[in-house]
């Protein structure tokens, strides 16, 4: 095939938008098209006709084409193709959305494009609209290459101010490093966005009725708050104290309110649950968990603990030695002088020794009958009087 001219046709100024258009070069019997496209711009065929598409990242450049078949190649035809970019419209604050009052007025103003057509029939740089109920405002700006583009805006109105919040749920005790613990308050009636107010060193963001707050070294104990609001304005908060602790503090000295049968420690702040344990053989009977445990007692004494707890850990455990069950002596406490032979006797407990001590009336010092061994219960020592 001679070396011959073709040309190309169609547009040589587009948008740089999504859409297609078509191109022709000349028409050849008997050959294929090679079509060159710029940067950006997407499209094929090997015929005299391409279907072009335009993108947002199609960039200017040539459309050229060849004709070849068996005989040789036609010359190439170029077409410069400008393409030009759409307007970068900015409405003024960038509202995707935006909340008002009805029967308010409402201004809107954007820049970025040469000519501006609005919804609400305005045709310059800026509209105004009383506001009823929700609707979409729409902005159509040109620039002066005819290239177009759209925003919206969807407003919603209300009537009234929100609701007042219900009662803030989630944890009222907290720790210092707990991270993600969740607060949240029923829907609020109109409310369109939702606004928190966090203690110092209380860390978290949110627009919705939850929200999800980390505990920074720095926290401080203070109230959590959060209220309804809409274009007509704020609703009446709820609020919670939040208490932050790091640790908790001394546990304190375990008290004997009744020996044998009632023991407790001073009740401590953020405390949620107390641990009790008791010697063996020894019976708690109501308390555990408490500040105070009431108990049956054993035969033998040994060790009363307790440990506090809460949701930050368990606070240091106190102690408490006590004895064993009391035991009484049966026998007559008045005897004859000269009697070899008096017998007294005392409750028997299974597996107990036992220690037996007499002390003379008129003497400090005391006679110890020899015995078995010294026993590991409480006893109860009476004074005879010699007759």
């Amino acid at each position: 095939m001679p070396s011959i001219n073709i040309s190309i046709h169609g547009e040589s100024s587009v948008c740089q938008t999504n859409y297609d258009k078509i191109y022709t070069a000349d028409f050849i019997e008997g050959v294929t098209y090679d079509w060159t496209l710029p940067d950006g711009v997407t499209g094929s065929s090997n015929s005299n006709v391409i279907t072009v598409h335009f993108g947002q990242s199609s960039v200017s450049g040539n459309i050229s084409v060849r004709a070849f078949n068996s005989c040789g190649d036609s010359l190439t035809a170029l077409l410069p193709l400008t393409i030009n970019p759409l307007p970068d419209m900015y409405i003024w604050g960038n509202p995707d959305t935006t909340y008002t009052c009805n029967g308010s007025w409402n201004v809107y103003c954007a820049s970025g494009a040469d000519q501006y057509t609005w919804s609400t029939g305005d045709n310059w740089e800026c509209c105004g609209f009383y506001s009823q109920g929700s609707t979409n405002v729409t902005l159509l700006g040109t620039n002066n290459s005819g290239c177009s583009s759209t925003k919206t805006i969807h407003v919603i109105s209300s009537s009234s101010i929100p609701s007042a919040a219900g009662t803030i749920e989630g944890p009222e005790n907290v720790c210092i490093g707990q991270d993600s613990i969740t607060y949240s308050v029923s829907p609020i009636n109109d409310a369109t966005s939702y606004t928190w107010s966090l203690p110092s060193g209380v860390t978290g963001t949110s627009n919705s009725s939850s929200i999800t707050v980390n505990i920074t070294p720095d926290a401080q104990s203070a109230d959590i708050s959060v209220q309804g609001e809409n274009g007509c304005g704020s609703g009446q908060m709820s609020v919670l104290l939040m208490t932050v602790a790091a640790s908790l503090p001394q546990t304190g000295q375990i008290i004997c309110l009744q020996e044998g049968l009632q023991y407790a420690i001073n009740p401590l702040e953020f405390v949620e649950n107390y641990t009790w344990t008791v010697p063996d053989g020894w019976t708690i009977t109501e308390g555990q968990g408490t500040n105070s445990i009431s108990v049956i007692s054993g035969t033998f004494g040994g060790i009363i603990q307790v440990t506090p707890s809460f949701s930050c850990g368990n606070g240091s455990t106190s102690s408490l030695k006590v004895g064993g069950a009391t035991i009484s002596i049966n026998g007559t406490s008045a005897i004859c002088s000269g009697n070899l032979n008096e017998t007294f006797s005392t409750d028997l407990i299974d597996g107990a020794v036992y220690n037996w001590i007499v002390q003379k009336a008129q003497q400090d010092t005391a006679i110890q009958i020899p015995s078995m061994s010294l026993s590991t219960h409480q006893q109860k020592a009476e004074l005879f009087k010699l007759l």
